[in-house]
């Protein structure tokens, strides 16, 4: 069923490789083969050999990272691969973030998501995800119930698309006081990935653009929050020179900043948006209160070039736009940064480079 190979058609290799892709993408198989036969059978017909070995069903990681402002973020998970005997994935995960840090308190997150693949037809998944947060950021506290059941549609292999029915729940305080938001939403999204290598890439592009409509339930306000993400890569020939790019647009619309959740809100400053400025530093400010605003705008390029074979430089220069309205005018501000770095770009195979990947 999550092979879905045809039958009774007319052969097609890129068929195969299909059906090849939504095997390996279950990651239920260590190794995944398929094998035409040597001869054709009667009416001319083909036999295709599937050899497959199974991953080991359990998987548990743990992970720590250091970041000299915002302080050690630990992780965890477990994961299991084949749940019911039909490739469904169970995976439990938890975060705590800004141990030790300059930003406030201590961020932690439990999350639970299930995967059932081939659930509407060959190519597209049923997913549920259960959340909960507390997010003490430098402009407010919220503690936060995310529930979604959706379904991930793979257009190919660089195309995917997902749609669900959400249920948020907020508890927040900050400058406009203590609030409690409910929302029904209805998030979706698109992902175009035509990098050579998601984590180094030299060369081609990663499209990305999601939707949050939201009705709010027991008086919250209803509205929609958008984001765009627009990245390129370019490498100079046999310099090992790449040039990448990054466009990034935000904008809420419908629900004013104090009826917005915080956590939809915009903020710039950090390591995913101004690089050089501190996190989350870029806000509005509205008579006494500050707040992340309902616009966003961030642009960044850099250079990245090879010193010796496990490490290389890179250069950046980055713009950021936070505005009070849904779209950019002279209510908001601008702030950038630029800088020069270090990075490993050879550890074992696959390779990785922190930059914009």
């Amino acid at each position: 069923k999550i092979a879905s190979i045809p039958e009774g058609k007319p052969f097609d290799p890129v068929e195969l490789e299909r059906a090849a892709a939504r095997l390996r993408r279950s990651g239920a198989f260590s190794s995944v083969t398929l094998r035409e036969a040597d001869e054709l059978g009667p009416n001319d017909t083909l036999d295709i050999d599937l050899e497959l070995a199974d991953a080991k069903p359990r998987r548990f990681g743990i992970g720590a990272e250091l970041h000299s402002i915002e302080g050690i973020t630990l992780s965890g998970f477990w994961l299991h691969r084949n749940l019911f005997g039909g490739a469904e994935r169970l995976r439990i995960e938890a975060e705590f973030a800004g141990l030790g840090g300059e930003t406030d308190g201590i961020d932690s997150t439990l999350r639970f998501s299930f995967t059932r693949p081939a659930t509407f037809g060959a190519d597209t998944d049923l997913f549920v995800l259960a959340e909960v947060e507390q997010l003490d950021e430098p402009l407010f506290f919220a503690r936060q119930t995310n529930l979604v059941v959706g379904v991930s549609h793979f257009f190919s292999d660089n195309l995917e698309g997902r749609i669900g029915l959400a249920y948020r729940f907020s508890d927040v305080e900050d400058d406009f006081g203590d609030r409690v938001f409910n929302h029904v939403a209805l998030p979706f999204s698109i992902t175009w990935d035509k990098r050579d290598d998601k984590l180094n890439a030299k060369k081609g592009f990663f499209l990305s653009g999601e939707g949050l409509p939201y009705v709010g339930v027991n008086g919250s306000a209803s509205g929609a929050r958008i984001f765009a993400d627009a990245r390129g890569f370019q490498s100079l020939g046999e310099s090992g020179v790449v040039l990448a790019g990054r466009f990034q647009f935000g904008s809420i619309v419908g629900s004013s900043l104090a009826n917005t959740p915080s956590d939809l809100l915009f903020l710039s400053g950090g390591s995913d948006t101004v690089r050089g400025q501190s996190f989350q530093s870029l806000f509005v400010t509205t008579g006494a209160s500050n707040s992340g605003g309902r616009s966003f705008l961030g642009v960044m390029g850099e250079a990245r070039f090879p010193i010796t074979k496990n490490f290389g430089g890179v250069a950046f220069y980055d713009i950021g736009y936070i505005g009070e309205n849904s779209f950019i005018d002279d209510t908001g501000g601008f702030h950038s940064g630029a800088g020069i770095g270090l990075s490993l770009i050879h550890i074992s195979e696959p390779t990785r480079q922190e930059a914009i990947s």
